[in-house]
């Protein structure tokens, strides 16, 4: 039971180092100084999403049925070699390339580190502290960037790559601390399925759970605009002559506010009960709106909300989500949601991007902003239905 206990503590570690890519505040400026477009910066994300797309399940699966701690450990090694490949890459080739190794990386994590606490704290009869320990681990992982996001501005100016190479540092770190936990078997040798089978209970699991597929539902949409809003950041800030020499400054700012708000997420399921899932979408809504209509310095006010919703879409989302996925399906559903949501950029990434090259900023915001008004007056429907079938079973 120590070794398990154990897992919870290096967790808190691990989700630091894994999460340290402090590349944020100077990604895109980096892209287009790589003389690429934005339908290639995008186009870049939808290959990654691809990649994860044909991947996810079946790293999900070999997570269940091989082990969380070997799953963790090849995605953190292949996303640092990545990363590396990324600070070398001069074309959008080589970015396509290391754009897919950092994709299958992110395969072999996803869902297997969450899957890994999940089932230490079940084993230890503490399950009910999942949503404070996730909760506690976006808090650490998010302040880390603070100093992160400052740096990273600096080191930029002494070299376009440094911040790369220090990012695959720490995801390298990330897999150090990765071996010390202790490995946890969703199956014993005799009852263990077959490959297929897994895949096939688990997609089952998904699509008939009405909570399940509700919620994974929800962050397919909630994640495309977030993503979406993520990437118009630096362009919004070209856009109202924000100077570039402050853009660290900025972002160690609004990761502070997403560190702060992610351990204010015990308060706001308390206070948004009934409504948690779609008070996410209210606050990009509200965030794109402002974004549109002020074209100023002011809309780093509406930046902030983007983050407030940042720091507490995880813990949210992971509490209502993991408390109705059995322990032997536990990667492999999260995995299938992985791939869901990587699904939807793939299609409508290169397309935003288009759109981008096409009109400025603002239009795109205010695009942005009807089409999720749209989908969260559809999304409560569906979650309202959802939800009250489950009840009534």
């Amino acid at each position: 039971m120590k070794s398990l206990a154990r897992n919870i503590q290096l967790y808190y570690s691990y989700t630091v180092f894994a999460n340290l890519l402090i590349i944020g505040p100077i990604i895109t400026l980096y892209y287009l100084a790589r003389d690429l477009s934005y339908t290639q910066i995008l186009s870049l994300q939808a290959i990654s999403a691809v990649t994860v797309v044909l991947l996810e399940v079946p790293t999900g699966a070999v997570a269940d049925l091989l082990g969380r701690k070997k799953s963790i450990l090849l995605g953190a090694c292949t996303m640092a070699v990545s990363i590396f490949l990324y600070g070398l890459g001069t074309n959008f080739l080589v970015f396509a390339m290391a754009e897919m190794l950092f994709a299958v990386g992110a395969s072999f994590k996803s869902g297997a580190d969450t899957a890994l606490l999940y089932d230490s704290l079940l084993k230890l009869n503490r399950e009910s502290e999942f949503k404070d320990v996730i909760s506690r681990g976006s808090f650490y992982a998010l302040l880390a960037q603070v100093p992160g996001s400052i740096i990273s501005s600096i080191l930029f100016e002494w070299s376009i790559a440094l911040p790369l190479f220090i990012s695959a540092g720490f995801i390298a770190v990330s897999f150090l601390i990765a071996l010390r936990f202790q490995e946890i078997e969703a199956y014993e040798e005799h009852e263990r399925p077959k490959y297929f089978e897994q895949i096939a209970k688990s997609t089952h699991t998904l699509f008939t759970h009405p909570k399940i597929r509700s919620i994974v539902f929800f962050c397919m949409v909630y994640l495309l605009f977030s993503r979406t809003g993520f990437w118009m950041t630096q362009p919004y800030l070209k856009a109202v002559h924000f100077p570039i020499r402050y853009f660290g400054l900025l972002f160690a700012g609004l990761n502070l506010i997403a560190a702060f708000s992610s351990r204010w997420t015990p308060q706001y399921l308390k206070l948004s009960k009934g409504w948690s899932l779609i008070g996410l979408m209210g606050i990009l809504l509200i965030s794109f709106f402002g974004l549109w209509r002020l074209q100023s310095w002011w809309g780093i006010l509406f930046l902030s909300l983007q983050q407030i919703a940042r720091g507490l879409y995880r813990p949210t989302t992971q509490k209502f989500i993991n408390k109705h996925i059995p322990s032997t399906e536990r990667a492999t559903v999260l995995s299938l949601q992985s791939m869901l949501q990587n699904l939807t950029i793939a299609i409508l990434f290169p397309l935003i991007g288009a759109v981008m090259d096409r009109t400025d900023i603002f239009t795109v915001h205010a695009t942005l902003f009807a089409a999720l008004l749209a989908a969260g007056i559809i999304m409560r429907t569906i979650l309202k239905r959802s939800l009250s079938a489950a009840s009534r079973k």
